[in-house]
């Protein structure tokens, strides 16, 4: 009767449990980047007190964050092994 642990789980909601995941994965990500390195939240009074909103060295801390430098260097492709071939087959006279 059993057939295995997850039985209620068929292969065709993959797709949607991968898109939730991703979704889920780039909204902590983005919350966790406000919340640490944004000049907006303010933690402890003294920070509040201070009244300068942001320093240039913040702002660019904000600004130049770990995806921002990763991606910096790579092409602006998806799958550019795809796209030469296809660009290759297209050029051809």
């Amino acid at each position: 009767m059993g057939g295995g642990k997850f039985t209620w789980v068929k292969p065709d909601v993959y797709p949607l449990f991968a898109a939730l995941g991703a979704g889920i994965v780039a909204m902590t990500m983005r919350l966790t980047q406000w919340n640490t390195m944004s000049t907006e939240p303010r933690w402890n009074k003294a920070a509040r007190i201070e009244g300068e909103l942001c320093t240039e060295k913040q702002g660019l801390a904000y600004r130049e964050h770990f995806v921002r430098r990763f991606v910096r260097g790579k092409a602006s492709e998806i799958v550019p092994g795809l796209n030469n071939a296809m660009a290759g087959a297209t050029l051809k006279p």
